[in-house]
């Protein structure tokens, strides 16, 4: 479960960042225009749907964390399922 957990994270996380519809999560310009790593957005975009409802709509759910983690659980155990 937790290799599940972290690959879902990872997916996650590099899709965010790099999704012309969001990007710029968790790597940042800062006023000095260098690159920083802001990981406390991507927790909270991360744990957003947990306290947001509109998080669960059709046109958030391509951001919401947990739809990924549900995604990546379906595969993993289908695969063991058939293994």
């Amino acid at each position: 479960m937790i290799v599940e957990i972290i690959i879902s994270l990872i997916l996650y996380s590099i899709y965010i960042q790099f999704s012309s519809s969001m990007g710029n999560i968790w790597i940042r310009k800062n006023h000095n225009n260098e690159n920083i790593l802001c990981l406390s957005n991507l927790l909270i975009l991360i744990f957003k749907p947990l306290t947001e409802w509109y998080f669960w709509s059709i046109n958030f759910l391509s951001i919401n964390y947990w739809i990924y983690l549900i995604i990546i659980l379906i595969i993993f155990n289908t695969n063991k399922f058939y293994s």
